[in-house]
């Protein structure tokens, strides 16, 4: 190792409100596992990219936060000097060994704080895993995006649907809150005779016809509840329909295989002829997680490195009708074919994380539980972004998720919904008042013509009710009339 060497390191952790014990920091580029009180690495703003985060956290809160900062080794000495937003840190003493380690588990220190400075970080180092070191200032992005991005570096062209999803779509009802429906067996005999599979098809259709331009499934792998899985129904719904796009909303792709998600989008992709629209992002609930095995903590850099490995499994085939079965190099061999046509990727996510990684490395942003001029706003940043990274304008398409409830009683509807939505979340129904619009079709209609004039170009509507087609067709009838098109 030479005599000083700088290297770029990004790290993530968990922030507990109230919290009085340490902040773990995973540090993946670094080889190193750092623990920081949370004082010193609570939220101070984006400026330079220092910090940013996943879940919007603000002191008190929870969430998860990204750090960004340089570490310097210097050589014959365990000891680490670490930067952040251009300033000393602490200088760090070495840590006992704690052992191997895999990615999905969590390093605990044996030993205390123990850093030289008072109120400083001390570094874990891992045994198992070497630093990678970057020379300082080099970011090894190629195709002028941010070099503070988190993750792979990503070159692949901005892909636009090979139509637009249009202005209105309709998330399906994949989660259901207080119905049985037919793909669910109660247990006791009195389950119905009805086909599942058409009554899905049946209502993807309907809203095909009712005006819908996009079809949105969710996606949990385990949930408090009865949920089907995201890119089964999406098949459905590609085979039900024949304009509508199809797409995820969201795919929580770091509790999957990205090669696997890519060969299924890929599937959907050419069975529906280019109506695919794969919705990305991290989802926020840690039991989830730990269900599935995977890491909470660094679910941030998991998405990035999945969307990079996406857009490697679906270029496998680009020019390819065949591997090279003479070929010793599996790359040659192993390919995903048919390539597809290119297969949008959304992110999903209100945070300013899911923001910054939309405008660098994907083709759209879906957030949600945003105001109207929160939402404004928000498609300013995207756009400011998206010039910084050096992609062309409009390379990332806006939209957004909107939970509404029609009934021409406003508050039974908005009773009604937050009930719905209280289900859903396993949260009191009050938390939803804010995020649920509510009202008369026109009301509603409205209010998503408010939302197009801020910058959407495409609302993904979540009915607040298990039986969603009634709801949404009024909603579409009453939308032309606002100046919002139907259709695709």
């Amino acid at each position: 190792m030479q005599d000083s060497l700088d290297t770029t390191l990004k790290g993530r952790g968990t922030h507990r409100a109230g919290a009085a014990g340490p902040l773990e920091l995973d540090l993946h580029d670094s080889g190193h596992h750092v623990g920081a009180d949370q004082c010193q690495v609570a939220p101070v703003g984006l400026d330079g990219g220092t910090h940013e985060f996943d879940d919007r956290v603000e002191r008190g809160q929870t969430g998860t936060a990204l750090v960004v900062g340089e570490i310097r080794w210097r050589a014959g000495s365990d000891r680490v000097l670490a930067f952040c937003s251009g300033g000393d840190i602490c200088v760090h003493e070495p840590c006992p060994s704690i052992g191997p380690r895999d990615r999905h588990q969590r390093a605990v220190c044996p030993a205390g704080p123990h850093s030289a400075v008072p109120g400083g970080y001390p570094v874990h180092r891992r045994p198992a895993t070497a630093p990678t070191a970057v020379r300082a200032g080099q970011s090894g992005l190629t195709d002028g995006r941010d070099p503070e991005a988190s993750g792979v570096p990503c070159s692949v062209p901005p892909v636009q649907p090979f139509e637009p999803p249009g202005a209105i779509g309709l998330i399906l009802p994949t989660l259901v809150q207080d119905t049985v429906p037919a793909w669910v067996d109660p247990g006791d005999g009195t389950g119905t005779d009805a086909d599942p599979l058409s009554d899905l098809a049946d209502l993807c259709h309907q809203a095909e016809v009712a005006g819908a331009g996009a079809l949105w499934a969710c996606d949990h792998l385990f949930w408090h509840g009865p949920c089907l899985e995201c890119m089964v129904v999406l098949t459905v719904a590609a085979m039900a329909t024949e304009r509508a796009a199809v797409g995820s909303c969201i795919i929580q792709l770091p509790l999957r295989r990205a090669v696997a998600v890519a060969k299924q989008a890929a599937t959907i992709q050419s069975l529906s002829r280019g109506r695919m629209i794969l919705g990305v992002g991290v989802g926020s609930h840690p039991g989830e997680y730990e269900q599935v095995g995977a890491a909470y903590h660094s679910r941030g850099h998991d998405l990035d490195t999945g969307i990079g490995e996406l857009h490697r499994a679906w270029r496998s085939g680009d020019g390819k009708s065949l591997g090279d079965t003479s070929s010793t190099d599996p790359t040659e061999r192993y390919r995903q074919l048919p390539a597809p046509s290119p297969v949008p990727v959304w992110v999903g996510g209100s945070s300013n994380a899911a923001l910054r990684r939309a405008a660098h490395r994907a083709d759209g942003w879906m957030p949600l539980f945003l105001s109207v001029d929160e939402y404004g706003d928000a498609v300013e940043r995207l756009g400011k972004e998206v010039d910084a990274s050096g992609r062309p304008s409009g390379a990332v398409t806006p939209a957004m998720v909107l939970f509404v409830s029609i009934d021409d009683d406003a508050e039974r509807g908005t009773s009604a919904g937050t009930e719905w939505m209280g289900s859903l979340y396993g949260l009191p129904p009050k938390a939803f008042e804010r995020h649920l619009v509510a009202g008369t079709a026109e009301q509603v209609a409205a209010r998503v013509a408010e939302y197009r004039a801020a910058g959407a170009e495409h609302v993904a509507v979540y009915v607040t009710d298990d039986r969603p087609i009634q709801q949404f067709a009024r909603l579409t009838a009453a939308l032309p009339a606002a100046g919002v098109p139907i259709g695709r």
